[in-house]
């Protein structure tokens, strides 16, 4: 371990710092003067090893020079540091500064967080909301890019190749095979690619008076009805790898739109005709005794489209719920990287302010002074030092060590009040009749029966039940204060 304090400077530190005297008169903490290096010492003896008692200027410096050999977690940088220093609560203090290493929140992966998918506002009628999406397809024909579309309501799905992903494509194949067809919609849903956020497509979508929904990006959850009909495209052409998708699409397309849908208990075309499609292959055509007339149809086909009221997405999800506690609370937050990385790249990025909180699910957050909006999916809240913990040590009041509070506990000092008065070496013990009985550490403490020669040479490592006689000589020596003449408590 490399040294990066001098027993010089240690021996400085302690004599000014001010959780020493009560370190000192704590009845449960065995310490030693001793000279080292010209230097003296204060050191805690804890199973037959002594241990440098570190002062409080000097514990973040032990901290980092353990710390930063490999990051590993704080538990494990707790168990090294005891094994050469000693301070009180000092599993508490290493906890909190793993905790709060910028290096390690950036590069490990604990848990992601997993929000419950929210809801979109039901349409109250056909064509009024629509999702749009492009996917990547093998070359066929010049094309190898797919704008695909899909109504809320009806669930009418429509898919046009493309030879080029540009804005202005996107915005004709929009226009020609969509808005020519069922009108102008109300609301459209995009991801945050750069084609639906081009100048021309807001152009388009002011000209039909069209609002635009915008996921967060790298969340296709967010725009998950359309992403679904990229698998169930994709499934059907893979079921026919001797045909080229172009030439495949119209059959598939046929078929998506005929299709029985579980929760609308219709098909898409039913949605949208009032009646079911004939697919190829149907021998039996029903036929109307007298078909009715135009006018009478239509009255009858508005009287249906009127009954017909708009059902939520069914949702396939089986996972459970997760998110940090912390996450709706916190002020920054590290978010996580979703594109391809190197292998030595960080998971993360941050720490990022958080700007406000859209809701439960959506974050704006700062990222190199750019506003974005991001899913609690992709973020975890991000612990940095606060500005009380970041002053220097003399600055803050140091808390007195508790009766109940020994070598080994990583439980926090109490606070003293400001007429408390810390004890020194030279106020004697009080005796026996006066002092209070000791109060339990917070470990958990086992006793075993041990013969009393075995109890005495084990110094304080198991707590042993004696009998009454031996019960009284042992108190005796306790309240003499007896300790070896070497040792100067």
């Amino acid at each position: 371990m490399p040294t990066v304090v001098t027993t010089r400077e240690l021996s400085e530190e302690q004599r000014t710092d001010p959780q020493l005297p009560h370190v000192r008169n704590n009845k449960k903490v065995k310490t030693h003067r001793i000279t080292l290096d010209d230097n003296e010492l204060i050191v805690v003896e804890r199973d037959g090893v002594l241990r440098p008692y570190i002062p409080v200027s000097l514990r973040r410096a032990i901290f980092d020079s353990v710390h930063r050999l490999s990051h590993p977690s704080g538990r494990a940088t707790a168990k090294r540091i005891e094994l050469s220093y000693f301070w009180p609560s000092l599993r508490k203090d290493v906890g909190r500064w793993a905790k709060q290493c910028i290096p390690c929140q950036l590069s490990k992966v604990h848990r992601h967080n997993r929000s419950e998918l929210g809801n979109f506002n039901t349409p109250d009628s056909r064509f009024e909301h629509i999702h749009l999406d492009l996917t990547k397809m093998p070359l066929s024909q010049g094309c190898q890019n797919c704008l695909t579309i899909i109504d809320r309501y009806t669930r009418w799905p429509e898919a046009v190749p493309l030879r080029d992903t540009s804005a202005q494509s996107v915005a004709e194949a929009l226009y020609k095979h969509w808005i020519a067809f069922f009108g102008a919609p109300l609301t459209i849903t995009t991801d945050q690619g750069a084609q639906f956020e081009s100048k021309l497509l807001k152009q388009l979508e002011g000209m039909i008076g069209a609002k635009h929904i915008h996921t967060s990006p790298y969340h296709p959850q967010g725009n998950a009805m359309v992403e679904r009909l990229h698998r169930t495209l994709k499934a059907a052409f893979k079921c026919s790898p001797e045909t080229p998708w172009i030439s495949a699409l119209p059959t598939v397309l046929l078929g998506l739109r005929t299709a029985f849908k579980e929760d609308l208990q219709a098909s898409p075309a039913e949605m949208v005709f009032g009646t079911a499609l004939r697919i190829p292959g149907e021998l039996v055509v029903k036929q109307e005794a007298t078909p009715p007339k135009a006018a009478d149809f239509v009255v009858a086909l508005r009287r249906l489209f009127a009954s017909i009221r708009p059902v939520p997405a069914s949702r396939h999800t089986q996972h459970r719920p997760f998110v940090f506690k912390d996450l709706g609370t916190c002020e920054y937050v590290m978010r996580r990287l979703d594109s391809i990385k190197k292998p030595l790249d960080p998971p993360y990025s941050g720490p990022h302010r958080v700007v406000r909180r859209v809701n439960d699910r959506t974050y704006i957050v700062d990222v190199n002074g750019t506003e974005k909006a991001f899913s609690t999916d992709q973020l975890k809240p991000a612990y940095c030092e606060t500005s009380d913990q970041a002053r220097q040590p003399e600055e803050r009041q140091a808390a007195p060590i508790t009766e109940s509070s020994g070598a080994a506990e990583s439980a926090p000092p109490t606070v003293p009040t400001p007429t408390a008065q810390p004890a020194s070496d030279a106020q004697p013990r009080a005796s026996s009749g006066t002092t209070p009985p000791p109060t339990r550490a917070r470990t958990r403490r086992v006793s075993f029966a041990l013969p009393s020669q075995d109890a005495r040479s084990i110094g304080g490592g198991v707590a042993v039940a004696p009998s009454a006689s031996q019960g009284k000589r042992r108190r005796s020596r306790r309240c003499l204060g007896l300790s070896p003449s070497s040792v100067d408590r």
